[in-house]
């Protein structure tokens, strides 16, 4: 059981090197220099290989057994189910800003248009609202079902998730320089600003 554990830990940590890895700039330069004009295709090629290499992690994470930390009640089932239907609204709302609107098709499909900066919505609350959205799915599920293999998964998924917040955030100010600087000073991180 402890070696299944470790592959769970190990498997989740190259999936956020690996995601990492591709999503960098330097190496998004490489490989453009060394595709060309296929470069466009590289956004749907990164796409596909997130996903499936996330699939195969998730699928090695539910076909293990593993125990429970405490003992489950209707409390925790209720508070975890409410917190993690929250996170999933939050990703859903996000990923439609991202993904399912005509630039984040293009993007998807190779067609680059000029990258957007949105701020209005769930975004004037908060500047990483999918990632609030991970946080509150991932330990709203794990107080659902409080296994050792989800408690690992967790952490290793908050502590790269942190780590990429800060690198994404370095991203963002080259990209849109004192227009994202502005934005940074006026909303809040993960932490959401409730009021006004």
């Amino acid at each position: 059981m402890i070696t299944e554990h470790i592959f769970i830990a190990i498997g989740w940590i190259v999936f956020c090197i690996l995601h990492s890895l591709l999503a960098s700039l330097w190496l998004k330069k490489k490989v453009e220099k060394w595709l060309g004009r296929n470069y466009q295709y590289y956004r749907g090629f990164y796409t596909t290989f997130a996903l499936i290499t996330f699939a195969i992690v998730v699928l090695q994470q539910v076909s293990t057994s593993s125990p429970y930390l405490f003992k489950q009640n209707e409390v925790c089932m209720f508070l975890g189910g409410l917190i993690a239907f929250i996170g999933l609204i939050a990703m859903a709302i996000s990923l439609s800003k991202y993904v399912f609107n005509i630039y984040g098709f293009n993007r998807l499909f190779g067609k680059v248009s000029e990258p957007l900066l949105i701020e209005e919505g769930i975004h004037s609350r908060v500047r990483h609202p999918l990632y609030l959205g991970t946080f509150l799915f991932i330990w709203g599920a794990w107080l659902i079902f409080p296994w050792v293999s989800l408690l690992i998964s967790n952490v290793i998924i908050t502590v790269y998730t942190l780590i990429g917040i800060k690198l994404e955030e370095h991203k963002l100010m080259l990209q849109f320089g004192e227009k994202y600087v502005s934005y940074q000073k006026r909303v809040p991180m993960i932490f959401p600003k409730l009021k006004g």
